[in-house]
């Protein structure tokens, strides 16, 4: 399109504005013909009172346009060996540190006619300035040609500039550390850029195991991709020594359990535990230590030593009479007894059997039934024997009783029974206690012969009591 720039014939006053186009494939040099191919005419004609007057007028054109063939080259700086050809609009090069830009030229024959302008948005402000850049990332370069002379169209285009991030190798190598140990790869090398090396998951007091180590750059990693081999880092355990103490308790106690351990990492503790629970026996229980994968443990041998339990036992006193049979009974009270046992579980017992005479026996706990126990001295009550009360009953008395001047024969026989209540004694409770007779005449033993008076006294020893123990007769 262009202006009218001189109209022959208007009548004075009027004036004439036209649109013309062309349109074709090819370039060259085209002049208006009437009914030519490709072209259009939009004509006005107006007075000076703005009215359409086209009517009064035949209008004629004088046009020739000249359609040139521009050929336009991408040049990528500075120069690489990868050749693009002239309809590449992407571009693609690798971060080295250096400026990159692309050039837009065209051909010769068209070098004269147009300018070139950049801009960095579609709509941006173009300039002769070629964008430059050096940091990995997509560039989009927006560019303008633009006729010199101003009478022909403005052409616009676009390009595309990617700088790739540099790749880094790095070759890592495997790591060991001891459990608890803080982890230091050190310095790498090979690389131009500094970078560290960790291990995933890991911090001091992470468990035995393997850890894969990464690498990660430390400064412009807009430029470069790191790439590393596999390593790991591997934590093996630490050695550690451990004194176990030995603990004492009673029975029935619960026992408290303490070491001291050489080469623990911060706050770690060790589990100890023993074959000893609180109601267990008297005797000795080891004293183990849990396994810690992350430990090598050396420990000494420990002991839980659990000794007997003093309680404190009353028991009654008992009174019984000679010749009877101990209780099998007897009333006692018990503390300090441990959790879950029972006071029947203690056996009193004592010293005397029937066979004993009258006195004073020990009633006490019977050792056998103490097991985890033991009693003071002292702690016994008494049993008290006394003497069997019994009365004499005299059965027969067989002999002469005049005086002949001989020693007489005299037989008498006496039995006993018990006392208060007089009946007969059960067979076996006198023991081996025979009745025996003595005889006596004015309180002087002696033989039957002479006339007086004598006296039979029974006597069963220290362990009765006699009610009618005498018997009279008399010799004439």
């Amino acid at each position: 399109t262009g202006e009218i720039t001189a109209a022959d014939n208007l009548f004075q006053g009027d004036s004439v504005s036209a649109k013309i186009g062309l349109s074709v494939a090819a370039a060259g040099t085209y002049t208006y013909s009437a009914g030519a191919e490709g072209w259009t005419v939009e004509t006005r004609f107006l007075n000076a009172g703005g009215e359409d007057v086209a009517k009064n007028y035949a209008a004629d054109y004088a046009v020739t346009v000249t359609i040139l063939s521009v050929t336009i080259e991408h040049t990528l700086k500075p120069d690489f060996a990868t050749e693009y050809p002239d309809d590449v609009f992407d571009f693609t090069v690798t971060y080295d540190g250096n400026e990159h830009y692309v050039t837009v030229a065209l051909a010769a024959s068209v070098a004269d006619d147009y300018s070139v302008a950049y801009s960095s948005s579609e709509n941006g402000e173009y300039t002769d300035t070629v964008p430059v850049f050096t940091n990995s990332g997509t560039y989009t370069v927006y560019y303008m040609l633009k006729p010199i002379l101003g009478t022909g169209d403005v052409e616009k285009g676009s390009y595309t500039l990617t700088i790739l991030k540099q790749q880094l190798s790095l070759e890592l190598e495997d790591r060991e550390i001891v459990y608890g140990e803080a982890f230091a790869y050190g310095k790498v090398s090979g690389i131009p850029v500094d970078c560290t090396v960790s291990a995933a998951g890991y911090t001091p007091g992470s468990d035995v195991g393997n850890y894969p180590l990464t690498a990660a750059l430390t400064e412009n990693s807009e430029n470069y991709e790191l790439v590393y081999t596999e390593a790991f880092l591997t934590v093996r355990v630490k050695p550690v020594t451990v004194k176990v103490y030995d603990a004492k308790v009673e029975y029935g106690e619960d026992v408290t359990l303490t070491y001291t351990a050489n080469g623990l990492f911060g706050n770690d503790e060790l589990y100890l535990y023993s074959d000893y629970s609180a109601g267990k026996g008297v005797g000795e229980y080891k004293i183990h230590i849990r396994p810690d994968a992350n430990y090598d443990i050396k420990a000494n041998d420990a002991f839980v030593r659990v000794s007997k339990k003093e309680l404190n036992v009353f028991i009654s006193d008992v009174t019984i009479q000679y010749g009877d049979t101990a209780p099998e009974e007897y009333d006692y009270t018990v503390t300090g007894l441990a959790a879950g046992d029972e006071p029947s579980l203690l056996k009193i017992i004592t010293d005397y059997d029937r066979s004993k005479g009258v006195g004073e026996y020990k009633i006490t706990v019977d050792e056998n039934s103490l097991l985890n126990y033991t009693v003071p001295e002292g702690s016994a009550g008494t049993l008290f024997v006394k003497k069997k009360d019994v009365s004499v009953r005299w059965m027969d008395v067989q002999g002469e009783f005049v005086y002949n001047g001989e020693v007489q024969a005299v037989s008498v026989t006496a039995d006993v029974l018990q006392q208060p209540y007089g009946g007969e004694i059960a067979a076996g409770t006198l023991g081996d206690d025979d009745i025996k007779l003595t005889y006596s005449k004015d309180g002087v033993p002696t033989e039957f012969k002479n006339a007086g008076t004598y006296t039979v006294t029974v006597y069963l020893g220290e362990n009765f009591n006699l009610w009618n123990p005498q018997f009279d007769f008399v010799i004439e």
